[in-house]
């Protein structure tokens, strides 16, 4: 196993900023609605896990959930209809494969084959 203290690991760096792209890319592209709510949706929560795998590095869970989040946006473009949204859905197909390239690198890194903490317990709050 890496690195497995809070906030240094690149990977969920990375896709915390694929999420704040993906929440601000509708602001910057005129695209259609599907597009936009799938990104407004999608930005945030994916931002928001990427924070939390980086506060709490063992969990396994929260990389899994990146990673579901990665898939939807990639698949995104063709079960919400905006595939002739050219931009708008080489938007979702880049960011969403970033997204499940650099989740699964996490998962094989903490042996994610399970959901949890490998072993591991959440801190306790103070």
């Amino acid at each position: 196993m890496r690195d497995v203290r809070p906030w240094v690991r690149g990977e969920d760096w990375v896709n915390l900023v694929a999420g704040v792209y993906m929440a601000i890319v509708p602001l910057l592209f005129a695209t259609v609605y599907a597009a936009s709510a799938n990104a407004y949706i999608m930005g945030p929560v994916i931002a928001i896990l990427a924070l939390l795998a980086l506060a709490y590095p063992r969990v396994r869970t929260i990389e899994w959930l990146q990673l579901i989040a990665g898939i939807w946006l990639f698949i995104g473009p063709w079960t919400l209809g905006f595939t002739a949204t050219t931009q708008a859905a080489w938007n979702a197909w880049i960011v969403g494969a970033v997204v499940v390239i650099f989740s699964a690198v996490r998962l094989v890194e903490l042996g994610g084959h399970s959901f949890g903490t490998g072993g591991t317990h959440l801190p306790h709050a103070a």
